[in-house]
């Protein structure tokens, strides 16, 4: 007779992001709607856009409960992104938006997470934090150039969000949300 995992165990493919609202999912699409139906590629569900903060990787299960405090310290602070531009990254095949600049609230929340991830033990790579979200994956070809109008994300909820990979791609599950605090 076995007997059952404890799930807690194992490792989860974990990060904190901005988790946007239904209203802003809704103002993401419609603004990115017609460059993506122009690109050969697999276009993000709307449920799905967000902007990661702190990729975690892998994480023991049993480590989420601190992780969890660390977005509920409930210090951070809201801001706003604006998306004015589409980039084609030729080695991960995907066509994402960036952000016209990295705001200084943004960039605190970046660094007081990794600050208190650090005392956990998790580390993080090098690459300095750059604000996108990723509108189409697998795409087959290089696009032409393509523009978006500017559309701004009033970023004000931080969520912890498990990534698990299944055969019809990513699916993102908050694990916690909270409000930024004004």
């Amino acid at each position: 007779m076995s007997t059952p995992l404890d799930l807690r165990e194992h490792s989860r493919r974990l990060f904190f992001a901005y988790w946007p609202d239904a209203k802003t999912r809704q103002m993401l699409v419609a603004a990115t709607g017609k460059a993506v139906a122009s690109i050969d590629g697999q276009p993000v569900a709307a449920s799905k856009l967000h902007v990661t903060l702190a990729f975690l990787g892998r994480v023991s299960g049993s480590r989420i409960p601190e992780i969890i405090r660390i977005g509920a310290r409930g210090d951070y602070k809201p801001a706003k992104l604006k998306f004015d531009r589409l980039e084609y990254w030729p080695r991960p095949k995907v066509v994402a938006a960036l952000a016209d600049a990295v705001p200084e609230a943004g960039q605190t929340l970046v660094n007081t997470l990794w600050e208190r991830l650090l005392l956990l033990g998790i580390e993080h790579e090098e690459r300095p934090w750059r604000p996108h979200f990723t509108l189409v994956r697998r795409v087959r070809r290089p696009p032409p150039k393509l523009s978006i109008p500017a559309v701004i994300w009033p970023c004000e909820r931080l969520a912890l969000v498990e990534s698990v990979s299944g055969p019809d791609g990513l699916h993102y599950t908050p694990l916690a949300e909270w409000p930024l605090c004004k």
